[in-house]
């Protein structure tokens, strides 16, 4: 009996501590975070109480918009928070906002890199690469939040703070600047069918949960990135589902949830609770459709190139149709499957294959990424103006398949050495000989003179070294005809977006939309100036004065200190010869890059004169050149710099027919076929 009460006393304060502990836990847990308010849900890690790491201030018996630390919330990503700086506490700001009022962001989120800041007057100079006055113009354009405001004028001291293509925008960058206003913030998105875009009047802010990954924090079927807190330097992460789940990642938020099953085979199962009649008529409905598409196939093959040919001359007449059209098996078949053996490189645009056809012992597949209507445009552009034109130094197209929609495929000759920028750069090779690289240069020259020249004259708009394509001989290609225009009216300049390559755009295009063939003169001007120095255009571990390329070569050559710049491979030192042509050429380049695009020379000038160049530097090396050394362009170079407006019209008026025609086949396009 003595056992038995022992044994209940014991029970008795074991259940007594367990109990205290529940209650002591249970009175202490942090209440979960709550994501809902009224209509809306946010993911987490956001939320509407206390105990969300990221709470918005919203009253959700409002208007239903969200609001960050009083700040209109624009939009969620998977890794930032997207506000409206302009509108703070449901109102809109004035036409300057203060710098200040991001102070309350500091400590949980960082700007990320895609951020630009358009500063008022009197500030220390920011680190930017971007024209001021372009983004003033921007902004107005825009006109979100200034419709009351009196417009600047551009010249005046304003000044903007960009990081574009680092990860981050430091805090102490807009504490460094010294400016209390802020004229603009906006968020550059890249290039958007070929065009540079921004989100005018946002901020993007980057945000995390602190500590590692080994904090248990992401769902079981999340992936967990780490990195460190810009801010702090200490561990950071976020969790992301995986493909094929829904949800915010996290365990203590919705988690990650399988999708739907209710998609094809989802009803065929009857996953979905659909009665076994809906099962057998779907059954059905395949079986018809399986037989309809055989007899079908004997003609789609037919039907998808005659579509194609339909699609290119809508775009292009008939020019485009000269061009063979492949099917998609074809592209398969002569890719092995677009096989990652056969892949030559990859970016945004998509995948380059090395590929075989029947009639062709190698050819490049270009596998274009799905894009939109625009982004299709601008393939059949290429196509059209490939098909249009004939000049040993441009790149040719030797067919396309356009069977799948908005992913085409184009075919080009296939160039093993890659392209000028990755030599320059030495991601091929060992080096270029200054011989090589006047040759090159030269040889563009002649190809872009010939476009300027042709009836109707075509801008190439995208010049850079690396859509400068390099054959077994080491002779350039100009390729990238995307952006390319066909100049139909009789002024010397069209007006359009401003499209391209930052660093190797025309600040004048920049400036006032003004598109002309002095636009491919100054692109053409960085490019001599690559030549030159194997430098990065744009490079932000350098000086901040030099960080873009052409402003620095600017600042060298007038200064008298080209040997500043000049690639160390080259040894210009060693060799008099090598000195005296490099000089030349950068005095051509210093041409091109002149600000005022009056003041720049046509690409027949500076094809003569790079020619003259090559053939000079081969006389002093005792070297029988192999360029085509002939007068490319009867040009009265005078009566070109005397004119208030040298233009393409006038520089094609100087062509001569018997020397454009010597080399090329007649085409049946109005574009004449030159060698250049």
């Amino acid at each position: 009996m003595l056992q038995i009460s022992q044994m209940q006393q014991f029970l008795f304060g074991f259940l007594l501590i367990f109990v205290r502990k529940i209650s002591y836990v249970l009175s202490n847990a942090e209440a979960p975070c709550n994501r809902t308010c009224g209509s809306t849900t946010v993911k987490y890690p956001f939320g509407f109480s206390a105990s969300c790491p990221y709470r918005l201030d919203t009253d959700c018996s409002g208007s239903g918009d969200l609001h960050l630390k009083g700040f209109k919330v624009l939009d969620f990503t998977d890794e930032s928070v997207i506000i409206d700086p302009w509108n703070r506490n449901h109102s809109p700001t004035q036409c300057y906002q203060q710098l200040d009022i991001l102070s309350d962001f500091k400590q949980q989120f960082a700007l990320t890199g895609r951020n630009v800041f358009l500063l008022g007057e009197n500030c220390t100079e920011p680190v930017c690469t971007l024209d001021v006055s372009t983004l003033i113009d921007v902004v107005y354009k825009d006109g979100s939040g200034r419709k009351n405001c009196t417009p600047v004028d551009s010249s005046r001291n304003h000044t903007c703070i960009s990081m574009i293509g680092q990860k981050w925008v430091p805090w102490k960058n807009l504490e460094d600047s010294n400016c209390k206003d802020m004229m603009s913030s906006m968020i550059y998105e890249g290039k958007q069918n070929s065009s540079i875009s921004f989100k005018v009047n946002e901020i993007d802010l980057a945000w995390w949960m602190n500590g590692t990954c080994q904090t248990n924090s992401c769902s079981a079927n999340a992936n967990c990135t780490k990195f460190r807190n810009p801010n702090t330097n200490k561990m950071a992460h976020r969790c992301k589902c995986l493909e094929g789940f829904v949800g915010d990642g996290f365990l203590q938020g919705s988690g990650c949830q399988k999708g739907s099953a209710c998609n094809a085979s989802g009803y065929l199962s009857a996953k979905c609770g659909k009665k076994s009649i809906v099962v057998v008529i779907i059954c059905l409905a395949i079986a018809v459709l399986a037989v309809f598409l055989v007899f079908k196939r004997g003609s789609s093959a037919l039907k998808k190139k005659r579509s194609a040919r339909r699609l290119l001359s809508i775009h292009g007449g008939t020019v485009g149709l000269t061009i063979p059209i492949y099917t998609y098996k074809q592209m398969q078949k002569a890719t092995n499957g677009f096989s990652e053996n056969e892949k030559l490189g990859s970016g945004g645009f998509g995948t380059v294959y090395a590929g075989k056809l029947p009639s062709k012992p190698f050819v490049a597949v270009k596998k274009l990424k799905y894009m939109d209507s625009h982004g299709m445009e601008r393939v059949l552009n290429e196509i059209n103006v490939l098909s249009a034109v004939d000049h040993p130094n441009l790149l040719r197209l030797l067919g396309c398949c356009l069977e799948q929609r908005g992913e085409p495929i184009l075919v080009y000759e296939f160039m093993p050495n890659g392209t000028l920028g990755e030599h320059l750069q030495r991601q091929r090779g060992d080096g270029l000989q200054w011989r090589t690289r006047i040759q090159i240069a030269a040889q563009t020259a002649r190809a872009l003179a010939y476009l300027h020249s042709v009836n109707p004259p075509i801008y190439h708009r995208d010049i850079k070294s690396s859509n400068i394509l390099l054959d077994y001989d080491l002779n350039a290609k100009v390729a990238d005809f995307g952006l390319s225009r066909l100049i139909l009216s009789e002024d010397s300049h069209i007006s359009t977006t401003p499209q391209g390559t930052p660093g190797y755009l025309d600040p004048q295009y920049h400036q006032n939309f003004h598109l002309s063939d002095k636009s491919d003169v100054y692109s053409f001007g960085v490019v001599l100036v690559e030549i030159i120095s194997a430098l990065k255009v744009v490079d932000f571990s350098r000086d901040k004065g030099e960080i873009n390329l052409a402003w620095l070569a600017n600042n060298k050559i007038s200064a008298g200190c080209v040997h500043e710049i000049v690639d160390p491979f080259l040894q210009m030192n060693k060799n008099p010869h090598v000195e005296r042509s490099v000089h030349r050429v950068a005095e051509l380049a210093f041409r091109c890059l002149a600000f005022d695009k009056d003041a720049r020379p046509c690409m027949a000038e500076v094809a003569e004169e790079l020619n003259s160049t090559a053939h000079d530097y081969d006389d002093d090396n005792g070297v029988h050149s192999h360029l085509e050394i002939t007068s490319v362009m009867n040009v009265d170079e005078s009566r070109c710099l005397d004119r208030p407006t040298p233009s393409t019209e006038w520089c094609s008026r100087q062509t001569s027919a018997s020397t454009i025609a010597s080399s090329s086949q007649s085409s049946a396009s109005t574009i004449p076929t030159a060698s250049l």
